[in-house]
């Protein structure tokens, strides 16, 4: 047990952090991920693993038509992994990954990510023509806020409860 911070209040236990219990989380996902001929769990799906729908789009440049499988991979692993914790007993974790395909080029706006701001802004409730500009420019703050809702699907008695600061309003997305 210990006390409060400051040596003042209740007592409370706290648990031991186990981190053999993150890793078996890790070990479960990739388990899940199915094998290839050889028996190898194959490389994740890369670009096709942030999307959750098929989609075809010009690529950058404007002169070749690009193709995007739409596996969904990046939140059902993110799912599975926060429910493996969970069931493992873990409350408090941190789930870090960008938040859109190519993050470091986020400021050219790169075909990719462009495609990825048009299916959040989508998924979020937010397909009129008059929030794109707006996910556009805040592509970052609003593909957190799309991650936090994906995460929210997570199994579990307590829930899931994500924090995240910005200063883009977000009082119309839908879910």
């Amino acid at each position: 047990g210990g006390v409060a911070p400051g040596g003042v209040g209740k007592q409370f236990e706290q648990p031991a952090f186990d981190p053999m219990g993150v890793q078996r989380a890790i070990d479960e996902t990739t388990a899940s991920r199915p094998a290839n001929a050889d028996g190898e769990t194959p490389m994740p799906a890369l670009y096709d693993g942030w999307f959750s729908k098929e989609h075809e789009f010009l690529a950058a440049g404007g002169e070749t038509m690009r193709y995007i499988k739409g596996v969904d991979q990046m939140a059902s692993q993110m799912i599975a992994s926060i429910d493996a914790a969970q069931a493992d007993g873990v409350t408090k974790m941190e789930v870090m990954f960008p938040p859109v395909p190519n993050l470091e080029e986020v400021d050219f706006g790169t075909a990719i990510n462009q495609q990825f701001g048009n299916e959040i802004r989508n998924e979020m409730g937010l397909g009129d023509i008059a929030y794109a500009t707006q996910v556009r420019r805040n592509l970052v703050d609003y593909a957190n806020h799309y991650w936090a809702l994906r995460a929210s699907e997570c199994g579990g008695e307590r829930g899931v409860y994500v924090a995240h600061c910005d200063q883009t309003s977000k009082k119309n997305v839908v879910w």
